[in-house]
C-alpha cells in the first residue's frame, strides 16, 4: 500500500527520469521502477542513478540478442541488479526459471524464491481474466485478475512475495489485488462486439509468443493470429 509505479514503458535512464519528474511523488511510500536492457551494464547503471533496496527477477529469455550478442550476456546483464541491491535489502527470484536460480549466489542482498509462503490456485480462467484462490500467513481469499496467461498465477504470486517481505498485512494485499489492471500490449484483452483480439504485440521473444498461443489454446474458437515479427534477436 503507498506504492505508485512507472508506466507507458519508461525503462532507460533518461525514461524513468522523465517520469520522476513529471509524477506527484510525496505521499507515497515505494516507486516501482522497471529497469531495461539492451547490453550489459544498462542496468548496473540505473542501479547506480536509482539506487534500488529492493529487486524482482521475474525470468530470463534471449532477447535483445542483436545487442546483447548471446544469451549469456543476458544473464549478466540481469544479475547485475542483484548484484546492486544493498545489504539490508532483497531480491525476489523467480527461481522456476533454472537461470534465475542461479542468481541465489549473486550479491550480498537476501535472496526469497518467488511464491515463498504463497499457495495461489486457479479457480477458474476465461479470456477476461483469471480466478485465483490465494492462501498466505493462514488466511484465504478469492483474488479476479484481468489477466488470462498461464504465467498471471505465478506473477500474482511474485507480487504478494514481494509484499509479504515488505510486511503488509494480507487483508491490505487483497484489497488492493482489485486495483490491478491489465497493461496496454501484453496479454492485453479487449472486445470490439464481435471478437476478443487478445494484443501481446510488445513480445520480444519466441518463449513470449509460445506463452500465448499456450494460453489461447485451450479455448474452442477460431482463432486467427496476425504476427509482427520478432526484432532485435540477431541470427537467431
Amino acid at each position: 500500500d503507498g506504492a505508485i509505479t512507472s508506466e507507458n514503458g519508461y525503462n532507460t535512464p533518461l525514461g524513468i527520469a522523465k517520469f520522476i519528474n513529471h509524477t506527484e511523488l510525496y505521499g507515497y511510500k515505494y516507486v516501482v521502477l522497471e529497469f531495461g536492457a539492451r547490453k550489459r551494464g544498462d542496468i548496473k547503471t540505473l542501479c547506480r542513478l536509482y539506487k534500488p533496496t529492493v529487486g524482482v527477477v521475474t525470468g530470463a529469455c534471449p532477447q535483445h540478442l542483436s545487442t546483447f550478442g548471446s544469451f549469456a550476456n543476458v544473464l549478466k546483464a540481469k544479475r547485475e541488479l542483484v548484484e546492486c541491491i544493498p545489504d539490508g535489502g532483497f531480491c525476489v527470484l523467480n527461481t522456476q526459471d533454472k537461470s534465475v536460480a542461479r542468481f541465489v549466489n549473486a550479491g550480498i542482498c537476501k535472496k526469497v524464491p518467488a511464491g515463498k509462503g504463497v499457495r495461489a490456485e486457479v479457480k477458474s480462467r476465461t479470456l477476461m481474466g483469471t480466478t485465483l484462490v490465494v492462501s498466505s500467513r493462514g488466511k484465504t481469499a478469492e483474488v479476479t485478475l484481468p489477466q488470462f496467461a498461464d504465467y498471471a498465477a505465478q506473477t500474482y504470486k511474485t507480487c504478494f512475495t514481494v509484499c509479504n517481505c515488505l510486511n503488509q498485512p494480507f487483508d491490505v494485499t487483497i484489497v488492493n489485488s482489485a486495483k490491478i489492471k491489465q497493461v496496454p500490449h501484453r496479454m492485453q484483452v479487449t472486445h470490439n462486439g464481435v471478437y476478443h483480439i487478445v494484443d501481446d504485440s510488445y513480445n520480444a521473444d519466441i518463449s513470449g509468443v509460445k506463452s500465448c498461443c499456450k494460453a489461447v489454446r485451450p479455448f474452442d474458437c477460431v482463432k486467427v493470429a496476425i504476427a509482427q515479427g520478432i526484432v532485435e534477436c540477431g541470427e537467431s
